[in-house]
């Protein structure tokens, strides 16, 4: 899942990136959310609560700018990962911008093609960033490599991310990790229980051992899915049917 914010004191800008993240996300099979803001004061309230992987950033909003906004967000936070697109009517703002590495600059009215093409240069940095788990802890933001985690664990309204040496906890859904992970082979064992399939050594009925030597409990509605998926990653190791 794709997290995107709009920044914009036009509706009419907002409302044509809505439709345009709505087409794209039908048409390439992709989970997109997006909040719209019309102010940078409102964005900067939120990015102390959410993360986002993209911002499209008009420069004149008000009194806080789109140049406030990204100092507040690379300066203040220290969040070098969250992409800029910015927007403007006027041009010659672009290069007083490049201090905060945007993805691109479009100019109002947007044109079609140039969104397009800013998007996809947008999903190729993400996909580069693919193999790392990003969540935000009070104003700081944490990057952990997925290879280094055994699992996700809900509790009490919170994630706890288990690597072999550390935990870290942060509040998130674990329904937005499964929609997130899964496609990178992490395994939705139980309600409570989100599992990177690489750390697992060994699968019983109900129960799976993992590296650390910890046994972690299959939920008895996800016996069956659980099962299919084990067999169908033996017959991708294999080349075996049957």
């Amino acid at each position: 899942m794709i997290r995107i914010a709009i920044v914009d004191d036009a509706d009419v800008i907002c409302e044509a990136i809505e439709a345009f993240l709505n087409c794209f996300s039908r048409e390439n099979k992709m989970i997109i959310e997006y909040d719209s803001f019309c102010s940078g004061s409102e964005i900067i309230d939120q990015l102390s609560k959410t993360y986002y992987d993209c911002i499209f950033l008009d420069i004149e909003i008000g009194e806080m700018s789109g140049i406030d906004v990204s100092r507040y967000l690379r300066e203040i936070l220290k969040n070098e990962i969250t992409e800029i697109i910015y927007i403007s009517s006027h041009r010659q703002y672009a290069i007083d911008l490049f201090d905060f590495d945007p993805i691109t600059f479009l100019l109002k009215p947007i044109d079609e093609q140039m969104l397009i093409k800013g998007f996809t240069k947008f999903l190729k940095r993400l996909k580069i960033n693919e193999e790392v788990f990003t969540f935000k802890k009070g104003r700081d933001l944490h990057r952990i490599p997925l290879k280094d985690i055994l699992y996700f664990e809900s509790s009490d309204h919170k994630i706890i991310l288990h690597t072999l040496n550390d935990s870290y906890n942060f509040y998130d859904k674990i329904e937005r990790l499964v929609a997130l992970l899964e496609p990178q082979k992490f395994l939705f064992v139980h309600k409570s229980y989100l599992v990177n399939s690489k750390h697992i050594q060994n699968f019983e009925y109900d129960t799976i051992t993992i590296d650390n030597g910890e046994v972690i409990p299959i939920s008895q509605s996800k016996r069956k899915i659980i099962r299919e998926w084990q067999l169908e990653n033996e017959i991708e190791e294999t080349g075996w049917r049957f």
